[in-house]
């Protein structure tokens, strides 16, 4: 039976896990991984300002996996120059997403002032 004792440690292992616990610190301080304290028990829940919430969320922790994981990726195996394109090219390929959500936003903030909400 094989077990797994700490000596047996890779470096890739032990550069895999400090990497793993620095983005669960980072997520834990900008508020992705508190949504417990977004809906206290003890209070009615908003649910639409929890749906919100929860779509900002999601939108924000996947742009984030592809910038940190995609282009991290991509300059560990490739290398430096082959990193900075990948970054390069994910900024612009995300100036469309940005264009168009700012242009729903504008004209959802539009609607609700002429409809007096």
């Amino acid at each position: 039976m094989f077990q797994y004792f700490p000596s047996d440690l890779t470096y890739l292992d032990i550069r895999l896990a400090r990497l793993f616990l620095r983005g669960t610190e980072l997520l834990l301080s900008i508020g992705i991984l508190n949504s417990i304290k977004d809906i206290p028990l003890s209070q009615e829940r908003d649910l639409r300002k929890y749906s919100s919430t929860t779509q900002k969320r999601l939108v924000f922790g996947v742009v984030l996996l592809v910038f940190i994981l995609g282009d991290g990726l991509i300059y560990w195996i490739y290398g430096e120059q082959a990193g900075w394109m990948a970054l390069i090219c994910t900024g612009l390929g995300l100036v469309p997403v940005l264009l168009i959500g700012g242009l729903l936003w504008l004209l959802g903030w539009f609607v609700g002032s002429v409809n007096g909400e």
